[in-house]
C-alpha cells in the first residue's frame, strides 16, 4: 500500500447519517439521511514534518483530518457526533514502519471520520494514495 502524505489523497466515509430537517406543513421535520463523507489528506494536522515523502511530510497515526464534507445537508449533525464536516480520526496504522516513533498510515488505512475526539459518525478509509512511489509493505 502506498504511505500517505499531504498530497491530495482522498478518505472516504460511507453512510455519515445526519439528521437532515425535511419541510413539512406542521415546520421541519429532523430526517436521518445517509450522505458521503469526504476528507481530503492536504488538510491532515498534525503531520511529520522532517519525514517527507514526494516533496509533502508524511501522515501518521496521530494525525488527523482536520475537516471533511459531503454532509453539509444535515444541518441538525451526525445521529452519533452532532456534528457536520467533523475531523477524520486514523484509526489502525501500519505497525512495522514508524514515522516519527509513530505507526505511519497508507492507503486503505481505516479512519473515523466527523467527529472531533469522540465517537466517529461514520467509519471509512483511505481509498485514493496521495502519492505512488513509497510503499510501505508489513
Amino acid at each position: 500500500m502506498f504511505m500517505l502524505s499531504m498530497g491530495a489523497g482522498t478518505n472516504l466515509g460511507f453512510p455519515d447519517v445526519c439528521l437532515t430537517p425535511i419541510p413539512t406543513p406542521a415546520g421541519p421535520v429532523p430526517t436521518p439521511l445517509p450522505y458521503p463523507d469526504v476528507n481530503m489528506s492536504i488538510v491532515s494536522a498534525p503531520a511529520a514534518y522532517n519525514v517527507l515523502v514526494d516533496c509533502m511530510p508524511s501522515i501518521n497515526l496521530l494525525s488527523k483530518g482536520l475537516m471533511s464534507n459531503g454532509d453539509e445537508p444535515g444541518l441538525m449533525g451526525g445521529v452519533v457526533s452532532h456534528l457536520f464536516d467533523g475531523q477524520t480520526e486514523y484509526i489502525v496504522g501500519c505497525a512495522t514502519i514508524l514515522v516519527d516513533g509513530i505507526p505511519a498510515q497508507r492507503l486503505t488505512s481505516v479512519t473515523g471520520q466527523n467527529s472531533v475526539g469522540m465517537l466517529p459518525n461514520t467509519a471509512g478509509m483511505c481509498v485514493a494514495p496521495s502519492q505512488v512511489t513509497v510503499l510501505t509493505l508489513g
